[in-house]
């Protein structure tokens, strides 16, 4: 979903529709989601010993999302995109955007593209309170 709103959200036409349609909620909702899904997977890993001594990790089967920077960096991207306009700022920052766009960062500080979609979008959304 977050790949697919990045791309539309080049339209201008199309970002309205995102927005009209309280886009921006849900893609706050699905970065906020998979990190905390990514951070309840890492905590719920579990450590075992191979036969031959060494230890490894594995993740409880329960839960998913533990690698989402794929899903962070397409909400990043379509925030980005979103963010152009000064309309759709306000609405950003009401819904938390800063705030998922941070923990992102964060969570994968590893990844060049994630981090290149937050720094666009944290630059738009730059001044606004």
């Amino acid at each position: 979903m977050a790949g697919a709103l990045r791309n539309l959200s080049i339209s201008a036409e199309a970002a309205q529709l995102i927005v009209e349609r309280d886009g921006i909620r849900a893609l706050v909702t699905a970065a906020t989601t998979h990190a905390a899904n990514a951070i309840v997977q890492a905590s719920h890993s579990t450590r075992s010993r191979r036969k031959d001594g060494h230890a490894t990790r594995r993740a409880c089967s329960h839960t998913k999302y533990l690698d989402n920077a794929i899903v962070q960096a397409g909400v990043a991207g379509a925030l980005r995109n979103l963010s152009a306009s000064e309309t759709t700022r306000q609405a950003i920052v009401a819904a938390g955007g800063k705030e998922a766009l941070a923990m992102a960062t964060q969570l994968h500080a590893d990844n060049e593209r994630l981090q290149a979609e937050v720094a666009g979008a944290l630059r738009n959304l730059a001044g606004v309170a």
